[in-house]
């Protein structure tokens, strides 16, 4: 079966690859709230 293998090699990749893209997402959040943060504050 082909096809189960070339899944069991794919999920491992697409696990890490939605880990990596959620990561990044929660870094630019954190950093797009603290630069929001530092321009009410030098209003």
């Amino acid at each position: 079966m082909p096809l189960a293998t070339f899944l069991m090699t794919l999920l491992p990749s697409v696990h890490t690859f939605s880990f990596l893209l959620i990561g990044f997402g929660v870094m630019g959040l954190a950093l797009i709230s603290y630069l929001y943060q530092k321009r009410i504050q030098k209003d």
